[in-house]
């Protein structure tokens, strides 16, 4: 996965997201692709940019970044 798709991925979830599960959802996709990020030497602010978003959600892609390194996301229901 590239950072272009990527970015279309967090687009895809921040748009499906509901109000108030917006963080929660970017916060995920930071656990979800942490790994590819971290591998690749992607920037987590090109994403961001290129996703449309608040540039404010940085923090929370970073966050779920450095997350992914101590986490397994549950199946989903």
């Amino acid at each position: 996965m590239n950072q272009a798709e990527l970015s279309k991925e967090l687009r895809r979830r921040y748009d499906s997201a509901k109000r108030s599960q917006v963080i929660l959802e970017i916060d995920l996709f930071g656990i979800d692709f942490g790994e590819v990020i971290r591998n690749n030497g992607f920037s987590i602010k090109t994403i961001v940019s290129k996703a449309g978003i608040q540039p404010s959600y940085i923090t929370e892609v970073s966050k779920g970044v450095k997350l992914s390194e101590y986490v397994i996301r549950k199946k989903e229901k």
